[in-house]
């Protein structure tokens, strides 16, 4: 089953990290002509402590709503943005320049996206 995103709400922690995640989602969504507000397709960003320390994600969604899940408070951001890149088709180039193409959010039930990554740290 595929659910297409029209109207969404995000649900988000409090850390200072969390809240930024849902802020770009948010912006990024509405350029893609979505709605953000209540009642609508519930996306949750959530820090998740069982996934990888070492940055890992999740993007996952069912007809309830969709969940972003990092194990640290960067990778809740990480995961933010690739959903954004692999579903909505946003591009960035350089921090002055991205692509949002017109279109829908299709998404798919299930785990959408996982990522662990295999080194300890970045650089």
């Amino acid at each position: 089953m595929s659910i297409t995103l029209r109207q969404v709400s995000i649900i988000t922690g409090n850390t200072e990290t969390e809240v930024y995640a849902a802020e770009e989602l948010q912006s990024y969504l509405e350029k893609k002509g979505v709605t953000v507000a209540d009642g609508g397709y519930p996306i949750t960003i959530t820090y998740d402590n069982t996934l990888s320390r070492n940055d890992g994600f999740r993007v996952s969604a069912t007809a309830d709503g969709m969940t972003i899940a990092g194990g640290t408070e960067h990778a809740v951001l990480y995961g933010v943005y690739k959903f954004l890149e692999q579903y909505a088709g946003v591009r960035y180039f350089m921090p002055d320049l991205e692509k949002i193409p017109e279109g829908d959010i299709v998404l798919k039930e299930g785990n959408m996206l996982a990522y662990t990554p295999h080194f300890e740290a970045r650089r």
